[in-house]
Formats: C-alpha cells, structure tokens, sequence
C-alpha cells in the first residue's frame, strides 16, 4: 500500500509543469484516462513510519512449524483426586494347567480303643482312647499320651420358666366296643433259666433236706478252679449267694430245668456208713459233699485240667464222672441251699500247734472274729466258702461219726455229711494233740486248696486258723 502511495507522488511532480503556459493562465481541462503503469522506477528513500493502521484481518494460519526442544521437567504437582473406577477388561483365557505334584505320604488315621478307666496297656502310635475317669480323650504319639480333647463344663441351668394356667378338661371320649378274643398262639419254647430269686427269711430246715437249685452257669469252666472255694466263687459270681451242687443235693432239688449238652460239673457225695463211700446215684439228705481226693473224682478236688483227669458231670440220662475229662471246659451246676453252718475267716495271726486245748483255740478265734470258733472239717466244707485257704494251709479239726450197724465210731477227713462232729481224739496225727503241743514230732490236720490233710503238718509250724459260726 505505501509502494502504491509513493509511485503517485512521482506521477503528479512531473505533470506540473505542462498543465499552464507562461504568462497566461488556462483553463484545466478534464482529467484523462488512466494511462498504463509505467515502468517500476528506482525506489525513493524510505519515507517516514506511517501511522499503524487498523488491524488487518487475520489470515489463515500457516502450517504447523517444528516442534521445538523439549523442556526442563517441571516439578510433580499434587496427585489429582480418585478418578473413577473403569470398567472392568474382559477376563483373559485360562493359561495351561500345571503339572501335578508328587503325592504325599499317607499320614496315620487315629486308632479308636474305647473307653477306659485307665490308659491301655501297650499302646501303639495314634492309638486313641477316653479316659472315664479325667473327662478326657488322648491319642498317643510314640511316645506318651497326649491329650486329644476334654469334656467341656456344664452349662448353668436356665432359669424355669413361669407355669402355664391348666387347661380345660377335655370331654371324655366315648369308650371303645371290645374287640373279640384272638385264637390261642402256639406255645414257644421253654425260655432260659431265670435268674435265683432272693433268700427267703430263715426256716427251720437246713442243709440237703431244704436244696435249692439256682441254675447252670452260662459261662464254661475246665477242671482247676483252685479247689471247691474256687468253684463255689464261679457259681456266686452268676448266681448271688450259691455253690456248686453236690450229686445228692442237686438230685434233692428235683430240678426241671434240662441239663447242658456238654454236661454241667458237679461234686461227687459221700454216704455216712462209716467208710466215706463216695456215690454218684441218690439223692439222700444224709450224703454231704465228698471232697476225696481220686483221679476219677472232682478233677482232683478241682485243682487240675488235665485230660487223664476225670470229674463229675451232670448229663441228660444221669450223673456220671466217666469220660468227663477235666480239661474240657463245662458250665457249673449251682445250688443256693440255706446251710447252717457259716464260715468267718482265717486269722491273721498264725500259732503253733499248743494253743490250750480246745477251749484256747476257739478263744483266739474269737479274737478276729468275735462269737466264732475252730471249725471241724465236714462243717468247714459245708459252709461252701469261696475264701481261698492260705498256700501252707490253715489250721482244722478232724470230723467224726458214727459206724452204721458195725457200732463205734470212726474220724474222716473226706466227707462233709451232717451227721459228722467234731473229733477230740487225742493222737501224735491228729489236732497236735488236741492243740496241747507245738512239738515237731506231732502233726496236725490243715485245710489247703488240694483237701484237708494231716501229713507233714508239723505242730510247730505256725499257721491261721480256720473260723466258723
């Protein structure tokens, strides 16, 4: 625009002087035509700045230039605010499974041994068990009980609860028309036998004439039961207060009850004629208990079990010994027959065999056991104690009676019949001379688990004595 300007100025200068004559003046005509831009002439000096003009309008931007250096980082600003949770990807595929590892070795799984009142005997690891009296389970680690778990605490009781009112009587239903009786069943088969009912109170009748039956054992026994106290304890334990039965007195309870298939063991008797004859067939109250000592006879007074032993057996046809061996277990025939004779115990102090006579005897057996005295044989017997005599043996009287029919009378010290008393006879063999003498060239009769015996028994050996009612 300022070239433009310039280039006009130029034209006017040399037009001037043609547009007048000298000396006269003309009139000026009117302009012409615009003539044809010369040629560019040489550019003058610059002239002064202008004015700045009004603000052009702007024109388009150019093209983006090069970006320049990068400049110094500036310092961290504070973190903006949470932004909000995007949404979340597409889950990405499962990879490959793995390889498995190795196995484990199996571990040990507890052992459970029930409950016990003390820990068991020989234990093996992991064995576990509870222990009743503590309230507490234990396992055991190899090595000693550990403890597994403890009962926990009762809890406090709640408190009751306040008493709902009573409700209304209801109506009473209109009572049922009785329905006819059914036909009678079959009869079933006779049940076991029952258990022996309660003594009754005391009678008159004592010993075999009043034989009480009490049943067969369930539990099977073989021969040695430690002598006839032993088997009396067998028949107690399952029957409360009984014994075994010898042949006459279970033959006198006239028994219903059929017998075990195996046969059921019982003691041979003795009859009273003054030889101590063992029987095996009656059933009289005379015959007592036979406690002789035989290879055919209770399996040698119920000390062994050994097959080339016999002993007596009850069967279905009849009593027998023959071929009941006695290492063959059997069930127990038991009585629960009322006796009057009744066993206190052995002292706990021993004497010799001088203890004053008779009258001295019983006097230290009342010292243990107040109102007792010495017992004789057939009543030590027929007390059927289940109190097992010492190892060496226990101080007692020989028994006697009378002779049937021959007149006289006779000592024995294997039958315990009722009709036998007690012997005062005065030997070097028999009751250290009635209990006068503790001179080792005397013996003395001694109870043992075998049977009651004299031999070897020396009178200045000290022994308890046995005690009865």
């Amino acid at each position: 625009m300022s070239r433009l300007i310039l280039l006009m100025g130029v034209v006017v200068l040399f037009a001037a002087p043609g547009c007048s004559g000298e000396g006269s003046s003309t009139v000026e005509g009117e302009i012409g035509p615009q003539g044809e831009i010369g040629p560019q002439g040489v550019e003058g000096p610059a002239g002064p700045q202008g004015e700045i003009g009004p603000q052009g309008v702007e024109g388009p931007a150019g093209s983006e230039g090069p970006a320049g250096a990068s400049g110094v980082d500036g310092a961290d600003g504070l973190p903006g605010p949470q932004g909000i949770q995007g949404v979340p990807g597409t889950a990405g595929v499962d990879g490959v499974n793995g390889v498995d590892g190795v196995d484990g070795v199996n571990g040990l799984g507890l052992v459970w041994l029930g409950t016990f009142a003390a820990p068991p005997g020989a234990p093996s690891e992991n064995d576990a068990y509870y222990n009743s009296t503590d309230g507490i389970a234990y396992v055991f680690d190899s090595v000693t009980w550990q403890i597994l778990a403890k009962d926990g605490l009762d809890g406090l009781d709640g408190v009751d609860g306040v008493q709902g009112p009573q409700g209304i009587q209801g109506v009473p239903g209109t009572a049922g028309v009785d329905g006819a009786d059914g036909a009678d069943g079959s009869d079933g088969l006779p049940g076991p036998q029952g258990a022996a009912g309660p003594a009754g109170p005391p009678g008159s009748v004592w010993g075999e004439p009043a034989a009480v039956f009490a049943g067969f054992t369930t539990g099977l026994y073989d021969g040695n039961q430690s002598g006839h106290s032993g088997m009396n304890a067998v028949c107690d334990s399952e029957f409360v207060g009984s014994h075994l039965c010898h042949v006459s007195e279970y033959l006198l309870c006239n028994s219903a009850t059929p017998a075990p298939a195996l046969g059921a063991w019982v003691a041979d008797s003795c009859g009273v004629s003054g030889f101590g004859t063992e029987t095996t067939l009656i059933g009289n109250h005379l015959a007592g208990k036979s406690i002789s000592v035989s290879t055919y006879r209770n399996c040698y007074n119920w000390t062994i079990n050994d097959a080339t032993y016999t002993g007596n057996a009850i069967t279905t046809e009849r009593t027998t010994y023959t071929g009941k061996n006695c290492d063959v277990p059997r069930p127990l025939a038991c009585c629960s027959t009322p006796y009057r004779e009744v066993f206190s115990g052995f002292t706990s102090t021993s004497y010799t065999g001088d203890m004053g006579g008779q009258a001295g005897v019983h006097f230290l057996c009342g010292l243990d056991f107040p109102g007792s005295h010495m017992c004789h044989m057939a009543e030590y017997y027929r007390a059927n104690t289940t109190n097992l005599p010492p190892a060496d043996g226990a101080w007692i009287d020989k028994s006697a009676g009378f002779k049937m029919g021959a007149g006289g009378t006779f000592t024995t010290t294997v039958c315990a019949s009722s009709e036998l008393g007690r012997s005062i006879a005065c030997s070097t063999y028999n009751n250290c001379y009635n209990w006068t003498t503790s001179d080792n060239t005397y013996s003395g009769n001694t109870v043992t688990e075998l049977n009651v015996t004299y031999t070897g028994k020396n009178c200045d050996t000290p022994r308890p004595i046995a005690c009865c009612e």
